[in-house]
């Protein structure tokens, strides 16, 4: 519990610390897991740089399972397996055509575990690479990128990470 209040209050105090700067919030889904959705913020430091902060989950859902080792065949209740993932990418941008850019960058990745994980935490390391649409009529921005992430340090959370994801956000400026 001390490292999941950790990486909230590590994730707020990046957040808050950063000045009066273009921002987005949206969410990306990634595709990879029982609850493939993140809550995604942006904020822009530089005129191409961004600093995106993501906090998902990648839940594996438990439930009853049969064991044939038992000889009524009865049902066992197996925990959930699951992390809280908080995400930091810095990415730069750069115009390709029209309203598209097109980004790249790296960051981190700090884990802890839920459920049958409770206690674990992983550190990951990556990169991000992507482009965006910019719709004209409202103040959206929409991605597709590739965000692979390599186990560096934990307890043996050893992501299958090298996902595509989508993006959704809401500008403000």
């Amino acid at each position: 519990m001390k490292k999941l209040s950790l990486t909230l209050a590590l994730s707020c105090a990046i957040v808050f610390a950063v000045g009066a700067q273009p921002r987005a919030l949206g969410f990306r889904y990634n595709g990879y897991s029982d609850a493939p959705f993140e809550l995604s913020y942006q904020h822009w430091l530089f005129s191409n740089n961004v600093l995106e902060i993501s906090v998902g989950d990648n839940y594996m859902d438990g439930g009853y399972v049969y064991n044939d080792g038992y000889e009524d065949n009865s049902p066992v209740y197996e925990l959930g397996q699951g992390w809280l993932n908080s995400t930091f990418m810095f990415n730069w941008y750069f115009h390709c055509f029209g309203r598209f850019n097109w980004f790249v960058g790296y960051g981190f990745q700090l884990c802890n575990g839920l459920d049958a994980n409770a206690g674990n935490f992983s550190g990951n390391i990556g990169l991000d690479t992507g482009i965006e649409y910019n719709t004209i009529l409202l103040p959206l921005s929409l991605t597709f990128d590739y965000r692979p992430m390599f186990n560096v340090c934990g307890s043996g959370y050893k992501p299958e990470s090298h996902y595509f994801g989508f993006g959704l956000r809401y500008r403000f400026w």
